[in-house]
């Protein structure tokens, strides 16, 4: 539980971030540490069973890998911050 709690927090810090990286509009500028964001998340929701945000970690973490567009970039980003409040939400 101890270690859901650790992760859940860094959700929520996460999800800030991501949040303003949206609204400034620099989701480019910031690519490399969105990147490892999402490749973060992506392991840490599979252990967790977090299925809805591994997935979608998942296919950001490929986007970047395959240097994909900057279209599919911001909607995924924008899919995981709203993943990523509904999970915060739940386990308050």
């Amino acid at each position: 539980a101890r270690v859901k709690s650790v992760f859940i927090k860094d959700m929520e810090e996460k999800s800030d971030y991501l949040k303003r990286i949206i609204k400034e509009d620099i989701i480019k500028d910031e690519s490399d540490t969105l990147s490892n964001i999402a490749h973060t998340f992506k392991g840490n929701a599979d252990y967790f069973g977090l299925s809805p945000l591994q997935v979608l970690a998942k296919e950001l973490d490929t986007e970047f890998k395959e240097d994909g567009s900057e279209k599919n970039i911001s909607n995924l980003t924008l899919g995981l911050s709203k993943i990523i409040e509904d999970i915060i939400s739940i386990n308050k």
